[in-house]
């Protein structure tokens, strides 16, 4: 496939005439919604999937394993010892067929599947699995660092014989279970802790047990092909055998119109993130739109740096908190698969407090508050506001490199901010400068990502694990209490949920947080995919088949 040579009039051909080369005989399209099941029909085996996402892969290494692109090769290669369902709201056996918790919550012992082998023939027993846990909880001397989502592990321990690993935590930790469910502690061959550092990072090392394998990877096309012998999925998942699919390709295209194109030339199957304003031409096109809402998870949302200029004070992070239409930037941005925020956390999550009372929009209340603090419009009564020095009240942001459509949702953000008078500037780089770009102390607006569980966002909050997500520097007590009750706190599940809907509280009270949208992946298929589905808001094309 060389479909990164598709540009100009090539693109323009496919957009114009391609549907009737491609498309012949489809079915009119719809949205379907993310599932654990196999899809309508009898599933068939056999067949290939061309893929589109819209980034290349960074690397294997198991530090860069949450990004984006590298999940949605890695899902497809790595098992883990346990299964967290799509909803959120179960943990499955998968590679540890049962668990044990002590009654302090302070050791783990998990009973090791019979019968897995990892792609390379080698076992995946109890002394692998060990292995696996002490590189994520302590790092190695080849550059890999310990695994920052990982509480203190005191250690690690497995009986051969019983086929068993024992974990022991510093202390207790109620998210430990579901966070040994993240692609990031997904299960590898010794050989993978054999590698150097760079060797590590190549994709055909990163040998799992799971239901394909990485045959070649680079930055234009990654090839997955079926494992052989699989038969080891988690419970409750419907199919128990061999993947559907034959192979998976997989290439990067970054341009929308692109995707969308080479999709209906038919030299593509399935592509990640249709633009909003496109979805309804694409189903009347016959075209799929599959929506995949995770409306248990942590929202689409921006931190607040409060040590950048002038976002120490209150006034100013509740200005823009209240100052943002949620709705009309669902409205204007999105489409009707998108939702907007009323809460830290997506509505359907085990942790979600609804908090749209304090994210109503209320331009006036805004301007109050910014007058308040001596931000007074200019002669006009319009424009950007200036304090007693003549200064004017610039906000800057980071522009979201990790979700396609950012840029359109933070110009919005933009015009919305410059009604109340705040100067919202925008700063765009590229990809793999996004990460020192981050670290600029003038940067006051920042995407934060996390996972399905409140502790991820917890432990961004308070300067734990390295956090400091608002950049308080330790001027928040309350803030750094709260999440140490949560995470580490000797609780009952009553009091647990109590600290969580405080912390929630605490936290947009101060405005740390401008929540903005509930998590959604959008794709677009052509009709004879079926089956596709997701683990950790990444796809799993386990269950896919073509037919």
């Amino acid at each position: 496939m060389k479909l990164r040579q598709l540009a100009g009039p090539a693109v323009a051909m496919l957009l114009a005439g391609a549907l009737a080369a491609g498309c012949a005989g489809t079915s009119a399209g719809g949205s379907t919604s993310r599932a654990t099941g196999a899809g309508s029909g009898t599933p068939v085996r056999g067949g290939k999937l061309v893929y589109l996402d819209y980034q290349a892969p960074y690397s294997f290494n198991f530090a860069n394993l949450g990004y984006w692109q590298n999940q949605g090769i890695a899902n497809q290669v790595l098992d883990r010892l346990v299964f967290v369902s799509p909803d959120g709201k179960s943990i499955r056996p998968w590679i540890a067929k049962s668990w044990t918790i002590s009654k302090d919550g302070l050791t783990y012992s998990f009973l090791i599947r019979s019968g897995v082998t990892y792609s390379d023939g080698t076992k995946l027993d109890a002394q692998n699995v060990k292995r696996n846990l002490e590189f994520r909880a302590f790092g190695d001397s080849e550059g890999n660092v310990r695994d920052s989502n990982l509480p203190a592990v005191t250690s690690v321990s497995a009986d051969d014989s019983a086929q068993t690993v024992m974990v022991k935590l510093a202390k207790p930790y109620p998210y430990f279970l579901s966070q040994l469910g993240f692609l990031t502690e997904g299960l590898v061959s010794d050989r993978y802790f054999d590698l150097s550092y760079a060797e590590q990072g190549k994709g055909p090392n990163l040998i799992g047990s799971g239901p394909f394998v990485i045959q070649s990877s680079s930055q234009t096309e990654t090839n997955l092909v079926k494992r052989s012998g699989y038969a080891w999925a988690p419970t409750g998942v419907s199919n128990q055998g061999e993947a559907y699919l034959n192979s998976i390709t997989i290439i990067p295209v970054q341009e929308g119109s692109v995707r969308e194109g080479t999709l209906e030339s038919g030299q593509a199957d399935l592509l990640h993130y249709i633009d909003p304003s496109a979805e309804a031409s694409a189903k009347k096109r016959g075209f799929q739109v599959i929506s995949q809402s995770y409306p248990d998870q942590v929202t689409y949302q921006l931190a607040v740096h409060a040590n950048a200029p002038y976002l120490d004070d209150i006034n100013v992070r509740k200005a823009m908190l209240i100052g943002i239409d949620r709705q009309k930037l669902v409205d204007t941005v999105y489409s009707s698969s998108y939702k907007a925020a009323t809460g830290l956390f997506g509505s359907a999550g085990p942790d979600y407090v609804d908090q749209s009372s304090a994210l109503k929009y209320d331009p006036t209340e805004a301007a109050r508050l910014l007058a308040e603090s001596g931000w007074k419009l200019p002669a006009g009564g319009s424009g950007v506001r200036v304090n007693a020095a003549g200064k004017p009240l610039v906000v800057r942001a980071l522009v979201d490199v990790y979700t396609v459509g950012a840029p359109a949702a933070f110009e919005f953000l933009q015009l919305e901010l410059r009604k109340i008078g705040i100067d919202l500037q925008l700063n765009q780089v590229d990809y793999s400068n996004y990460p020192a770009a981050a670290k600029n102390p003038a940067i006051g607006l920042i995407y934060s990502g996390g996972g399905h569980e409140a502790a991820y966002t917890i432990a961004r909050a308070a300067a734990l694990h390295g956090g400091d997500a608002f950049r308080l520097q330790g001027k928040d007590k309350l803030l750094e209490q709260l999440t140490s009750d949560v995470l580490y706190g000797d609780l009952t599940a009553a009091e647990q949920k109590a600290r969580v809907a405080s912390l929630q509280s605490h936290i947009i009270d101060e405005a740390y947080v401008l929540p903005l949208t509930e998590r959604t992946q959008t794709f677009a298929g052509r009709s004879d995919v079926h089956g596709f589905s997701e683990l950790q808001s990444s796809p799993w094309f386990y269950l896919t088949w073509r037919g």
